[in-house]
């Protein structure tokens, strides 16, 4: 955008062959990606590969969410879960992780 400001995103679903051009829509600058909103529509095995996607070279930069339901998000599983799927998405590829102020600190060193 001219004036600097950038638009964010945000995918809470996509059917698989349209998740890659979503990701380079000229609309936005980067994307927000609701795993949680991903996982409880289609469910973590569907979910999980479609985060190959994010290996493509020709992309937005991704920020990965995976809101847990006691901050209104839509993950019901356990912390260690929660945190494990977003290790996932960074090692697929995502540049940033969305996490709560409640994560601990070694949590978030992970």
């Amino acid at each position: 955008m001219e004036n600097g400001m950038k638009i964010c995103g945000c995918l809470l679903d996509a059917e698989p062959k349209r998740l890659a051009a979503l990701l380079q829509s000229p609309e936005v600058d980067l994307v927000e990606w609701r795993l949680d909103a991903f996982i409880a529509q289609r469910g973590w095995s569907e979910t999980q590969t479609m985060l190959a996607v994010l290996r493509q070279e020709r992309r937005h930069p991704v920020l990965v969410t995976n809101r847990p339901e006691r901050h209104g998000g839509r993950f019901l599983g356990s912390e260690e879960d929660r945190l494990t799927i977003l290790e996932e998405a960074v090692r697929a590829g995502a540049q940033w992780v969305d996490l709560e102020d409640d994560v601990t600190v070694g949590d978030r060193e992970r």
